[in-house]
């Protein structure tokens, strides 16, 4: 498991950000200039990780390896990245509506959780690739 990466200075001269691309609190807030000017009272310059021309930037939004940075969106990177020890940590939730499930044949039984216990769930494999996002929307091989 790799180690979480010790913070390099105890102040920051530029924080990052990140958001999925669904609409969020963070998202307005950054197209009306609220997040620069509120960390600029701070003397500190914002940049996006989405908007990184440095792919190992971007990566960011999956693996949260970069320090400094915050993000708002979905529940499954930051999830990934805290089991990967990174020293991710939830400040708060924002309830968004969408469907995570997981599906089974009708036949079966599996109506709750429970009913999980004792069967193999099976995952994509994706040699190679430490995102999330491949194995959140990738379907499973017939």
């Amino acid at each position: 498991m790799p180690q979480p990466a010790a913070r390099s200075s105890a102040s920051p001269a530029s924080v990052c950000y990140t958001r999925c691309p669904a609409p969020t609190p963070l998202s307005i807030a950054t197209q009306l200039g609220w997040v620069e000017a509120v960390f600029a009272r701070h003397g500190l310059e914002v940049n996006s990780i989405r908007d990184a021309i440095d792919p190992k930037i971007r990566q960011s939004h999956f693996d949260h390896h970069l320090e400094w940075s915050f993000r708002q969106g979905g529940n499954i990177p930051p999830i990934w990245a805290r089991s990967s020890g990174r020293k991710s940590r939830i400040d708060g939730l924002t309830r968004t509506y969408e469907f995570q499930a997981v599906i089974t044949l009708s036949h079966l039984g599996i109506r709750q959780g429970a009913d999980l216990k004792g069967r193999k769930l099976g995952l994509p494999k994706r040699p190679g690739d430490s995102s999330s996002r491949a194995r959140k929307v990738s379907p499973l091989p017939a």
